[in-house]
This record gives structure tokens, C-alpha cells and sequence, in this order.
């Protein structure tokens, strides 16, 4: 029987820029890709100065949300590297406790490391008021020259 989280991901989008129009919550995503290319002379670690991630995502009461972004390098088979971790403590997704909401926003990951070329997998985690983590989502992007 799976179980049914309080936090669940609807979308999950990588783009170079997005832009939210003032307080609705309507999104532009611009360059919306999942290939970084790299000129054929790149020395790694290459520093991407920021990435853009956009989530649309339900929670059914779920009250007060942490939220925590890692991406992972592929090396080989069954074997993945963690090169960033986003994750503040003190952050919080001011989800209600009483009701179910759809939230739509984006979230700018600074200073993505890409230690070579291959596979990325950006796994998105959530961590409800007395329950552990979870993973949410998955958005995977490859790294070519």
C-alpha cells in the first residue's frame, strides 16, 4: 500500500530564467531545457551561476514545510555524487494545517557545480511538521560538450 504524502509534486521544471508576474501566481518560463551544453575545452568543476526551478505542488494540511533541493551526478551505474544540497532549516513553506492548497512557485538554485559531463538528477524532498523527509520529485538534465 503506498502511502499518500502531505506535500505532493505536480510539475517540476528546469529553466535558465523564470519571471512571476507581481503577486499572481503566473509564471514566464524562459529557455526551458534539460541540456546544459559546455564548449569542448571546459575544465570542471564548472560553476552555473544559477538555475531556475519551478514547482507546482498540493499540499493536503500539511502546515508548516520544509523544503530541500540536491543535486546528484551520475559517476556509473547505481552510483550517484551529491554536488550541491540546498537546504535552509529555518525556511519554511507556510503550507496551512486545516486545508488542501495548490501552490505554485519558483526556486532559484545558485551556484550549481557540474563535475563533468553525463547525467544530473535534481531530487526535490519535503518534510512536513512531525514527519521525515520525502522525496517529491525528480528532474534529471545532462551535461554535454
Amino acid at each position: 500500500m503506498s502511502r499518500s504524502w502531505a506535500v505532493d509534486v505536480q510539475h517540476c521544471v528546469l529553466s535558465t530564467l523564470i519571471r512571476r508576474h507581481g503577486t499572481r501566481s503566473v509564471f514566464d518560463l524562459l529557455e526551458v531545457s534539460y541540456e546544459v551544453t559546455v564548449p569542448p575545452d571546459t575544465e570542471f568543476p564548472r560553476i552555473v551561476p544559477k538555475v531556475d526551478l519551478f514547482l507546482r505542488v498540493v499540499a493536503r494540511s500539511a502546515g508548516p514545510t520544509r523544503i530541500r533541493i540536491r543535486v546528484r551526478r551520475r559517476r556509473r551505474r547505481g552510483i550517484w555524487e551529491l554536488v550541491n544540497d540546498y537546504h535552509d532549516p529555518h525556511r519554511r513553506i507556510p503550507f496551512p494545517t486545516n486545508q488542501t492548497v495548490v501552490l505554485s512557485d519558483s526556486f532559484r538554485l545558485p551556484n550549481v557545480k557540474l563535475t563533468g559531463t553525463g547525467l544530473y538528477a535534481i531530487k526535490i524532498y519535503f518534510r512536513p511538521p512531525r514527519e521525515g523527509w520525502h522525496l517529491g520529485a525528480t528532474e534529471y538534465f545532462r551535461v554535454v560538450r
